[in-house]
């Protein structure tokens, strides 16, 4: 049996109703692109020190889907290339108008859940 790993997927925008909209569209990309993904949203933490609103969703998936993961993240940028996000696993990346090299460094972290 595949064993799970959970991603903290933090979208960040200027309003809280485009960070909700963003944080839809990677939600329906996700499940679109990763089979056995299950995304909750939960509610983003204050931040003070920030202009950015963000909505936090939480990935749950079998480790061996975390390419596919890492590719749908990637996609779903290329298409918001203004979107920025806050990845979390073992680590934390920050993503912002992602380009094809750019899967490395995702996959990177979200693999660093397998150790």
């Amino acid at each position: 049996m595949d064993e799970s790993a959970s991603f903290e997927i933090q979208v960040l925008a200027d309003t809280k109703d485009t960070a909700d909209a963003l944080a839809g569209d990677l939600t329906r990309e996700l499940k679109r692109a990763v089979r056995g993904v299950e995304v909750t949203r939960q509610k983003a933490p204050d931040e003070e020190n920030t202009q950015l609103v963000g909505t936090v969703l939480v990935a749950i998936l079998g480790t061996k889907a975390v390419v596919e993961l890492s590719k749908g993240v990637r996609a779903w940028l290329e298409k918001n290339q203004s979107a920025k996000v806050t990845i979390k696993g073992n680590g934390e990346i920050i993503v912002e108008n992602a380009k094809s090299g750019d899967v490395e460094k995702i996959l990177g972290l979200l693999q660093s859940t397998k150790e």
